[in-house]
């Protein structure tokens, strides 16, 4: 009956008294739609590897559409080397600009010259794409999209956390591309205080580590000894600030963050949407 803190990714691992404190990459998923959504984009594409990940990351993305009236307009998948991302590249291209089926109307006849409701059966291409890819091979992918004519001033680049690189600024293709992650200033204040501590900046887990205590002490500092460490407590859903912002953790085991919105410009990785100050509605 001892709660755990886990740092999995895995959400089959959390429950039953396991607490996953990590990035799941759903998280990153949902807040980046959202945000895409409020910004009246409605149809996307997606350009994902054929993995694990792409498979988790592709299905969270095609929920997270739907439940916000969206529409996958195509999705394409390709193997994670350089040449075969080509085909794949220049199929989900086309989709760009075409005339594309969706669902139809009851009242829509698909064989009426001239139908009254031609709008319910059709809509235009993307209006941003999906790219779950990273480092070298997200360099490789992105400029595959404007090389097969796709118009990137008109069409959003969406990805995920590990697209907050500095050197990911260089790629013309992905100026402009959103993503959520972190607040970088809050993650930059704690890597500061890491480095002046240890000589060294910190490693990935370590603002998990440092999380984890922290919630500890909290627990054990503001409860009272028969309570510290109950799931009620545990899973206050007020929830804490730690090293990378505002986190939760829930009675399922599962995570909730407090993420950004950042943007690839030349000039730097800005943030064009911050993170909640809190998990009371509203925010």
């Amino acid at each position: 009956r001892t709660p755990m803190i886990a740092f999995s990714s895995d959400l089959n691992a959390g429950g039953n008294g396991v607490f996953l404190l990590s990035f799941p990459p759903e998280l990153e998923i949902e807040r980046v739609t959202e945000f895409a959504v409020n910004q009246e984009l409605t149809r996307f594409g997606v350009l994902a590897p054929l993995t694990a990940y792409g498979d988790r990351v592709s299905g969270a993305f095609a929920e997270e559409v739907f439940v916000r009236g969206g529409v996958i307009v195509h999705e394409e998948r390709y193997e994670q080397e350089p040449d075969a991302m080509l085909a794949p590249a220049e199929r989900l291209a086309k989709y760009s600009t075409e005339i594309v089926p969706i669902e139809l109307r009851h009242d829509f006849d698909p064989n009426d010259p001239q139908p009254q409701n031609a709008e319910a059966g059709y809509t235009q291409g993307y209006q941003a794409v999906l790219m779950p890819e990273q480092g070298t091979l997200l360099r490789a992918l992105a400029p595959l999209l404007p090389y097969y004519n796709v118009d990137i001033t008109r069409v959003k680049l969406l990805g995920v956390s590990a697209w907050n690189n500095p050197r990911l600024t260089r790629e013309p293709a992905l100026r402009g591309g959103w993503f959520a992650a972190p607040d970088p200033t809050i993650t930059r204040n704690f890597e500061n205080r890491f480095a002046n501590a240890f000589g060294a900046p910190p490693p990935r887990l370590a603002s998990l580590a440092y999380d984890a205590t922290l919630l500890s002490a909290r627990l054990a500092a503001t409860q009272r000894r028969r309570d510290r460490f109950s799931i009620e407590s545990i899973t206050d859903p007020n929830g804490y600030f730690g090293a990378d912002g505002l986190f939760r953790l829930n009675p399922d085991g599962s995570v909730e963050r407090g993420l950004a919105i950042l943007e690839i410009q030349p000039g730097g990785i800005q943030v064009v949407d911050p993170a909640p100050p809190s998990f009371a509605p509203g925010y």
